[in-house]
């Protein structure tokens, strides 16, 4: 079923719902389980989709479906993308 990414908010699909996971495909974060239960205690909060995106791909190195818990989760802070942003400015080891 078609639905939006719980980590981007791009196109995404519902593989289907497991208990507390629900295993989703997105067009740029890949495929991966995210817990029912941190989407409903952490209502109306952000990903930051590039933490996000790194720690997916790092479950996907060592060949393992990755699952989105309370404990890996990554939520935007008000000064997140402007701390990115000026890193990517200034370039590497600023």
């Amino acid at each position: 079923m078609k639905c939006a990414c719980r980590i981007c908010w791009g196109d995404a699909w519902l593989l289907g719902t497991y208990g507390d996971w629900e295993d989703i495909v997105c067009l740029g974060c890949g495929r991966y389980k995210i817990s029912k239960r941190l989407l409903a205690v952490n209502p109306g909060r952000a990903f930051d989709v590039i933490l996000m995106r790194v720690e997916l791909e790092s479950w996907r190195a060592v060949h393992q479906t990755p699952i989105v818990s309370q404990s890996n989760a990554r939520f935007t802070t008000p000064n997140s993308h402007h701390r990115l942003q000026r890193a990517f400015m200034l370039g590497p080891g600023s």
